[in-house]
């Protein structure tokens, strides 16, 4: 009965959704002009899964599009995107998005399809119910007379319906200062504006919506809207703004009082009712702070809604829920058999090794902490989980599970500096591994934490570092607290049943959880990186591996040809790394001209713009800017 009930226990594993099938995306030809070629997107998301506008909010990212024509990337025109809907979500957060069906509208010009052969559309999203999955699309058109002709994925518009979709897309226009004013002046908190708006024009905004919806911009990131709610014949209200320019290339400062050098540009979504409309705006001062409190909310305190007492607990449980799911399932494994083991042991052992594996969770978690604390501070907007969308983790997360379940299969053992085996059913624990278990307990409970932390990460990342140093810390104590309680009252471990060739045989259950683990990974890194990449880096790397232990196991112990293979594996690592530790795509593309002294003065003849890249070989991270930036097709556009 206590082998079922352990069985049981360790074989608790779930499958994560696709983002591909979860927002199916189709298209086609819409229609034609002198000068474009008008193409349709339709987006279908899976009833409650929404994706996102071009400013997500406080959480998720936009959808992307990116066209090539001959493999180069070119530019095109939008049409405004549908009005978002506002998803007010757990601990305040807000997000603006889209669920069920939605059109986008793009033009191509006719000039750039002159004499090519191809174009291609790469499209990407992130769908979000109570996780958030990223999903990509590709499609691809012949070129023929100018004309596309879509290979894949396409439907059939019907014009009618769809030019009378297009009427209610947000429409462009220009409003007097005293029909729509937007004002900036300093708060007292440093690099943070407040944003007053009044209009005369609009009053009446959508129901569960809000009034203004900021697009992106480079220099603020903005906080939620605040309506005055006086009855007035205008409606009027404040934003706040957090200054973000100082992290711009090159940097742009905090704009002090007075009358501004360059004028801000700010450009938002009006709604009024059924309808919306973009506004644009030029602030060309910033005003002292207003002597008028600003807008406060009715709920003063958002920990009367969210009580931090209760976001702990939920942490702590989440934490705690966490040692069921299958992506640390094989890591608590090698941790329970530690533990049947150590019933022969002593209490001194038992809590040594429990609290150095403890001690692995906790610091590897305000590690991140800390981490999203600098992030924060540096002006990026951080959601839990987004490590997962870096190519270079998530090619190393899955190098490291492809190397456990080898180990769990059997094809090597780990050994420690005392010659014990570590990872198989002769295991005892060193203090290295107990730790370095703890780490990677931790590092592989990211995919499955949204459903059970949801909540308190969202009202973490969005609140002071102190709290979320505290949300982290409950997190990891909820993580170990099955393995502290072991040290508090051992005669738990006699739930335990006795070590035996069971734990042989459950090994290789186990390795296949982790084999499934290591297949959604790979399905991840597939719509991070394109397949080439997969087929000459990733693939081959993971074939050398195992060559490289089976003949360490099988054919042969010798050290030059185990050091050639261990070469080969780490020129295949480097050369993923190299190629994607930054997500822009290389070119040479751009043609430049040697500076001179006439050079400026010609250019401001002719009412040029010109672009002075002024560096030296020497300098690294100049010559890094020019591979990433400098010397690619987009800038050269």
């Amino acid at each position: 009965m206590k082998i079922l009930i352990t069985l049981l226990f360790l074989s608790l594993f779930s499958f994560s959704q696709d983002g591909n099938k979860l927002v199916q995306v189709t298209i086609n030809n819409f229609q034609e002009t002198s000068n474009h070629e008008e193409v349709v997107l339709r987006f279908i998301n899976e009833p409650h899964w929404h994706t996102y506008w071009k400013n997500p909010g406080d959480s998720g990212l936009p959808i992307e599009f990116q066209y090539s024509i001959d493999d180069k990337e070119i530019s095109h025109v939008e049409y405004e995107w549908p009005t978002p809907k506002l998803f007010k979500e757990d601990a305040d957060i807000w997000a603006y998005g889209y669920e069920g069906t939605q059109f986008f509208f793009h033009k191509i010009s006719k000039d750039k399809l002159k004499d090519a052969k191809k174009l291609n559309l790469k499209i990407k999203w992130l769908v979000c119910k109570d996780v958030c999955i990223p999903g990509k699309k590709e499609f691809s058109a012949l070129i023929e007379g100018g004309k596309l002709n879509w290979q894949n994925d396409t439907f059939s518009p019907d014009k009618k319906s769809l030019s009378s979709y297009i009427e209610n897309l947000p429409q462009k226009i220009d409003l007097k200062d005293s029909e729509f004013s937007v004002s900036l002046s300093h708060m007292k908190e440093p690099d943070v504006l407040d944003l007053f708006f009044k209009s005369s024009k609009f009053r009446k905004k959508k129901k569960d919506s809000t009034f203004l919806i900021p697009f992106p911009s480079k220099l603020v990131t903005f906080g939620h809207e605040l309506i005055s709610p006086n009855k007035a014949r205008w409606k009027e209200g404040n934003i706040k703004l957090d200054w973000v320019g100082n992290y711009q290339e090159p940097e742009v400062p905090f704009p002090k009082v007075g009358k501004l050098t360059s004028p801000i540009n700010l450009k938002f979504l009006v709604q009024d009712k059924d309808k919306a409309y973009v506004i644009s705006r030029n602030i060309f001062e910033i005003k002292p702070s207003s002597n008028s409190a600003p807008i406060k909310k009715k709920v003063e305190n958002e920990q009367d809604a969210y009580s931090i007492g209760w976001i702990l607990l939920f942490a702590f449980l989440g934490g705690l829920i966490l040692n069921l799911m299958p992506c640390v399932l094989p890591v608590i494994s090698m941790k329970l058999f530690g533990l049947i083991k150590s019933k022969k042991g002593t209490h001194a052992q038992l809590v040594k090794h429990n609290l150095v594996y403890s001690l692995g969770v906790i610091s590897t978690l305000m590690l991140l902490a800390l981490v999203i604390i600098l992030l924060k501070q540096g002006g990026e907007q951080i959601g839990w989980g987004f490590q997962l969308q870096s190519p270079v983790f998530v090619a190393s997360l899955c190098t490291v599970l492809f190397v456990m379940t080898l180990n769990f299969f059997g094809l090597f053992e780990f050994y420690t500096p005392g010659g014990r085996s570590l990872g198989n059913v002769k295991i005892e624990n060193s203090t290295l591994g107990d730790f370095l278990a703890g780490v990677l307990t931790t590092i592989l409970s990211t995919p499955c934490s949204a459903p059970f932390l949801g909540s308190a990460l969202g009202f973490a990342l969005t609140s002071t570092s102190t709290i979320i140093i505290l949300v982290f810390f409950m997190i990891g104590l909820g993580l170990c607290a099955p393995f502290l309680l072991t040290c508090i009252f051992p005669s738990i471990l006699n739930l335990l049943p006795k070590p035996g060739m069971w734990m042989e045989k459950f090994k290789y259950i186990l390795g296949f959880t982790l084999l499934l683990t290591l297949i959604w990974l790979m399905d991840l890194l597939h719509s991070l990186v394109d397949s080439e990449t997969l087929l000459f880096s990733i693939y081959p790397l993971f074939a050398f591996i195992f060559f490289y232990f089976f003949s360490k196991k099988k054919i042969s112990k010798n050290p030059l040809f185990l050091g050639a293979l261990f070469l080969a594996m780490g020129y295949l690592g480097y050369e993923f790394y190299t190629t994607h530790r930054s997500s822009v795509e290389l070119s040479t593309s751009s043609s430049w001209i040697n500076w001179n002294e006439n050079i400026t003065s010609e250019y401001q003849d002719q009412s040029k713009t010109a672009f002075i890249d002024f560096t030296a070989k020497w300098c690294l991270t100049c010559q890094v800017n020019k591979k990433v930036l400098l010397n690619t097709d987009k800038f050269s556009e």
